[in-house]
């Protein structure tokens, strides 16, 4: 499971006429991946908090943009497949076999 949002940010400045610019910029976040299983449930604080860290990274840099809104917050699962168990034999194809050019481990 993920977690991606797009957030606006915004900031004020003077231009060269002393009239207050103001100027929008979107930027984008996710969280790490993570497993979700009965022995594993979703853990939307985490969420959160990592959520709060790279938008107090992005503003700490200066620029003077602060977060107005989230524009968008989405959650992407995907389906965890295992590969089977270790030192499990899988035969290859006979087509490959067949040249006699590799060794299967």
């Amino acid at each position: 499971m993920q977690f991606h949002s797009r957030g606006v940010f915004q900031r004020s400045a003077l231009n060269e006429f002393n009239e207050i610019d103001v100027s929008r910029i979107v930027a984008y976040f996710h969280t790490p991946s993570t497993v979700v299983s009965p022995a594993f449930a979703i853990d939307l604080n985490a969420a959160m908090e990592h959520f709060k860290q790279r938008v107090d990274e992005f503003t700490k840099l200066g620029s003077g943009y602060i977060l107005v809104y989230v524009d968008q917050l989405s959650v992407s699962f995907v389906k965890f497949r295992p590969l089977g168990q270790a030192g499990s034999y899988v035969p290859a194809p006979t087509w490959i076999k067949n040249k006699h050019a590799i060794i299967n481990v």
